[in-house]
């Protein structure tokens, strides 16, 4: 889709979207193909945003799951993603969304009959039918996703149930950020914006930007470890890692002078990865990048043996020191 951010009516005040970091454990649930990972995280994401900023009665149009396949990159036509999205699809299945007739239309920080703020709330289309002259009207048929991690955190453990339902009490991601990851709107803008990037981009971005938060020095791991977390095919990965460096979202560092077929495995030092934050991000996506170098097995083995007999050399040279006193003769 094009011109995405007129599209959602975007401003700057809805940047800081929270994303819960058990999300990229719990989308390794077998019901999800690996390949939609990517998508999944990005539909989730944007759902969150569509709804914290009630964005369903600020849109000209009303916005449609053709609509949100179209802002991720899809033909609106796919159907092969339904099975994630759909009413009792898997997102609803675990708990991390629920279809519902309930349209925020504003959002904000309401009072009480008192004055006191009562902290971040929704104003709701069903009660309030004579928002018709405000509001698009929607159909009876129309429905939305409500991201149920927003409100309550804990949606697996009975106790905490109890709680959410008695006290209404709500400890997710739009009212509590702790163990969350701040990914703001002009990532996800920018990434739905590029073809090369897109879902996958965005996905893997968003990781190392929750990894970058625990080891700010940058995040330290092999690329078949980030396959197994992510569920990318390696060459996948080493594509997508690509198109990040050129549009100069992420950083790399190699801890290691060369790669060779056959080197030493304690010679082998996984690359270092630090994210960029999106005011320094390259549109162009040309971005040159400094690539480890190559070498093939022939010379590997030659330095190999180099260094071998260098060893042997030193080792020669080296006199063992023996105290006079403990000469036997």
């Amino acid at each position: 889709m094009k011109n995405i951010k007129q599209f959602l009516n975007y401003n700057d005040r809805e940047s800081k979207i929270f994303m819960p970091n058990e999300i990229f454990t719990d989308i390794r649930d077998e019901r999800i193909k690996k390949g939609h990972r990517p998508f999944t995280f990005s539909y989730y994401y944007l759902i969150n945003y569509l709804y914290r900023n009630a964005k369903y009665g600020d849109m000209k149009t009303n916005i449609t799951t053709k609509d949100m396949v179209d802002v991720l990159g899809f033909s609106p036509e796919n159907r092969r993603l339904s099975y994630i999205m759909k009413d009792n699809g898997v997102l609803d299945q675990m708990k991390y969304t629920e279809t519902t007739r309930d349209i925020p239309v504003l959002a904000g920080n309401f009072k009480d009959m008192y004055g006191h703020q009562e902290g971040l709330d929704f104003e709701y289309y069903e009660y309030y039918p004579d928002m018709a002259d405000y509001v698009k009207g929607f159909a009876n048929s129309y429905k939305i996703k409500k991201p149920v991690l927003a409100f309550n955190r804990h949606i697996k453990d009975p106790e905490w149930i109890e709680t959410y339902q008695e006290e209404d009490y709500r400890d997710g991601t739009f009212y509590e950020v702790e163990n969350t990851t701040l990914i703001p709107f002009e990532v996800f803008l920018f990434c739905m914006e590029h073809k090369d990037i897109e879902c996958d981009g965005f996905y893997l971005y968003s990781y190392l930007k929750m990894m970058n938060d625990r080891f700010p020095n940058g995040y330290r791991v092999a690329l078949t470890q980030l396959c197994n977390d992510l569920g990318f095919s390696r060459g996948n990965l080493v594509n997508t890692l690509d198109a990040l460096k050129r549009h100069r979202m992420i950083q790399v560092i190699h801890n290691q002078s060369f790669f060779a077929v056959g080197l030493k495995e304690e010679d082998r030092m996984p690359n270092s990865y630090i994210i960029n934050d999106w005011e320094y991000f390259n549109d162009n996506g040309d971005t040159e990048y400094e690539k480890i170098k190559y070498i093939d097995r022939k010379k590997y083995e030659e330095i190999l043996e180099k260094e071998k007999k260098e060893q042997e050399e030193k080792n020669k040279k080296k006199k063992a020191y023996v105290a006079l006193e403990d000469l036997p003769y």
